[in-house]
């Protein structure tokens, strides 16, 4: 298994594990456990974790922009907040806490893409990422060209 991804949704790890099943998304476990019971050791022998993974946007992005099932990679979708830019809170249950609450603790050094919901923009700025990047910081040393379906 190259890849790792948690999504704690019942319904949407069902999901996420008939797209890997598929072919769709780089093939790996799904862990329903709260991000919050994720250990470091838990991620030992992956080569790319994808955490808050949902239908596995970031995994099918990198596909788009042909970044290998096999190079290292992790990602990090953290759900939206109870905040707004218009100043309005939004209402949460007593006693639960903020979902991405101690993550970058969680994950120590955590080199991500950011967070996108449309797969096809991010595998643009994926590739973009990849023809600028030097072979020393780890990305893709040659010019990497975006699919698009």
């Amino acid at each position: 298994m190259t890849a790792y991804y948690n999504e704690f949704e019942p319904k949407t790890a069902a999901w996420l594990r008939e797209l890997i099943a598929g072919g769709h998304l780089a093939p790996g476990d799904v862990d329903e456990r709260s991000i919050a019971d994720v250990q470091p050791g838990d991620l030992d022998g992956y080569t790319q974790c994808h955490f808050f993974a949902g239908i596995g946007g970031w995994s099918y992005a990198l596909r788009l922009a042909m970044w290998p099932d096999s190079r290292p990679v992790w990602t990090g979708s953290c759900p939206c907040q109870p905040f707004s830019a218009d100043g309005k809170a939004r209402r949460v249950k007593p006693g639960v806490r903020l979902l991405v609450d101690g993550f970058p603790a969680r994950v120590g050094l955590l080199r991500g893409f950011g967070n996108a919901i449309d797969p096809r923009p991010a595998a643009a700025f994926i590739s973009a990422y990849c023809d600028v990047a030097s072979p020393t910081d780890g990305a893709a040393a040659n010019s990497t060209k975006v699919r698009t379906p």
